[in-house]
């Protein structure tokens, strides 16, 4: 009764902790700030020669298309794919952003 007693309260107070590995520099987030930078890039070369925006109505709207494209993806991985939301990814998707809005806006 007794050694009943000390096994199930042993498995009550242990638990089970999955170590979360995310590096703050890796493959996953060179694609994270390459994506985003070409992304922006991308977008507003769409909006502003094609479709023909005024400058900085498309930079503003590529930015923001692209930074809710990173935060739509880190729900998507935390909801459908059941693994967790890194906000490492989503520092290096803004930075991407950034450094293509601030070539974009300096060098046009």
């Amino acid at each position: 009764m007794i050694l009943i007693l000390i096994i199930s309260l042993q498995t009550d107070t242990v638990k089970i902790h999955k170590k979360i590995i995310d590096p703050w520099f890796s493959e996953d987030k060179f694609h994270h700030f390459s994506y985003s930078f070409m992304l922006t890039i991308c977008s507003y070369h769409f909006l502003h020669c094609t479709q023909s925006w005024d400058r900085d109505d498309a930079l503003k709207t590529s930015s923001l298309f692209t930074i809710s494209l990173g935060i739509s993806k880190e729900i998507f991985d935390k909801y459908f794919r059941k693994t967790f939301i890194s906000f490492k990814d989503l520092f290096y998707d803004f930075m991407g952003v950034s450094f293509a809005f601030l070539l974009l806006r300096f060098t046009g």
